[in-house]
């Protein structure tokens, strides 16, 4: 077996018709092929008898669209995500694996086996867009700077109910945690157009990022309402919010996911008519 980045007309054609994948994967990964939104020695693959049998997507924060065909031995997949490991340029590396996914649990195994960690559990709702009214004023936040967004996220970040947060807070401070989500959800949408601020009054109440996953499909990046405001039901609007944006935008499916323990969050989904689909773990491996 061969591992290696994609190359040749051969490798794109078959690293974008891959079996184990959906077609909006394969389809999403043309798109930005084409359009040079993602570079060739991005995409890590494994070679076996001129089959393309594994593919990556590695990005400076994390590992995207990872898919196993059913011809590749369990050794083998490890020695491909230990390859991939290795061209993230960060030490800590996480990525998100949903449980409807073709060959899950012979990827999560090999992801454990490579030194994956299991940090967070997450469940996934999905919701076919339309056009809602709400009461809150939704704007794009394209005029905002750095440092507007850092502050925002320590605001967010004194009280509330992500895991993965407060693990970051736990080990550098509010300060470092709420720069690092800055930077990887500008690495997911730099498009800061589809950063939607909410406010109420003249106060902005909270905000939702909506970033492309594939052709059609749109997620949640993030999402919340300040503190000072919960308990108004400004979660759900913020929802409807970006189910407008993706009706505007083209997308037909939009997806959110949430930690198992937040349950005001569940709710807010519901009430957004979002749909259960399927549990997703987040895993993450460090160098140290």
């Amino acid at each position: 077996m061969r591992i290696k980045h994609i190359e040749t007309k051969q490798e794109i054609e078959q690293v974008t018709h891959m079996k184990a994948s959906s077609e909006d994967q394969n389809q999403f990964l043309v798109e930005q092929l084409k359009n040079h939104t993602i570079a060739l020695d991005q995409v890590m693959i494994a070679v076996l008898h001129n089959k393309v049998v594994a593919r990556a997507l590695c990005m400076k924060h994390g590992m995207y669209l990872l898919t196993f065909e059913d011809e590749i031995q369990y050794d083998d997949a490890v020695c491909f995500l230990q390859a991939c490991i290795s061209k993230v340029e960060q030490k800590e590396i996480e990525l998100h694996l949903y449980s409807d996914k073709q060959n899950y649990q012979f990827t999560f195994d090999a992801l454990i086996s490579a030194g994956f960690k299991v940090q967070q559990e997450k469940y996934s709702y999905t919701l076919h867009p339309t056009i809602n009214s709400h009461t809150l004023l939704a704007y794009p936040c394209s005029n905002h700077n750095k440092q507007t967004w850092v502050d925002a996220f320590i605001r967010v970040g004194s009280n509330h109910l992500d895991v993965s947060m407060q693990r970051d807070i736990d080990r550098y401070g509010i300060e470092r945690a709420s720069e690092i989500l800055y930077e990887v959800l500008l690495e997911n949408q730099p498009d800061e157009a589809a950063w939607l601020c909410a406010q109420v009054d003249g106060h902005c109440v909270g905000f939702v990022i909506v970033s492309q996953l594939t052709r059609t499909q749109a997620g949640i990046s993030y999402i919340c309402v300040f503190p000072e405001y919960r308990g108004k039901h400004y979660a759900t609007m913020l929802l409807l919010i970006a189910s407008n944006y993706c009706v505007e935008h083209g997308y037909d499916l939009l997806i959110a996911d949430t930690d198992i323990h937040n349950i005001p969050m569940q709710h807010a989904l519901k009430y957004a008519n979002f749909t259960y689909s399927c549990k997703e773990v987040v895993l993450v491996y460090n160098e140290d």
